[in-house]
């Protein structure tokens, strides 16, 4: 008796779930993923710029290049001397010594032509060592370019201080 209740009570649930389905069939699915399409959009629109902002043209200070060029040459040439106590590559002290001489052209670009030329003369020492580096460490002894480098960049440092060549750099606006 218990067996039969139970099953009747399974068919009228199953039946019941049947009807139910096949009455409201497969609306909610599709109301689900039916795409509507939106009545409430915002158009967004751009707007320009009214006030641009206007920067300030930038102030070229020469006096402050050059000394700022005087330092950076002393600091890679610091760079160079040290390279050579520890021994480094041939190719990290041509590096070294390039950025240097870098710095000394574009020292001599900011003088006026009576010191860039004595100024050119000493970065021409300084090709010079630099060459010597080029060729194989059998070749060139490292005292003699340390040597070589100090004299000239003390030459550099007396003949071409900022504070006491400042009336020769050309004044750029």
């Amino acid at each position: 008796m218990y067996k039969t209740k139970q099953c009747t009570i399974t068919l009228c649930v199953l039946g019941l779930f049947f009807v139910s389905v096949f009455t409201t069939g497969c609306e909610p699915l599709r109301k689900k993923f039916t795409r509507k399409k939106s009545s409430d959009r915002v158009e967004v629109v751009d707007e320009p710029i009214l006030d641009p902002i206007d920067y300030p043209d930038r102030v070229y200070d020469s006096v402050a290049d050059y000394k700022y060029r005087f330092s950076l040459f002393h600091v890679w040439k610091k760079e160079f001397i040290s390279s050579i106590d520890d021994n480094a590559t041939p190719k990290r002290m041509q590096y070294l010594l390039g950025s240097a001489i870098v710095q000394a052209e574009e020292m001599s670009k900011l003088l006026k032509a009576e010191k860039r030329v004595a100024l050119e003369k000493d970065i021409v020492g300084l090709k010079a060592i630099q060459k010597k580096i080029e060729g194989p460490e059998q070749f060139y002894n490292a005292a003699d370019i340390k040597r070589k480098t100090n004299s000239l960049s003390q030459k550099i440092r007396s003949d071409y201080n900022p504070r006491d060549i400042e009336a020769d750099i050309i004044l750029y606006n």
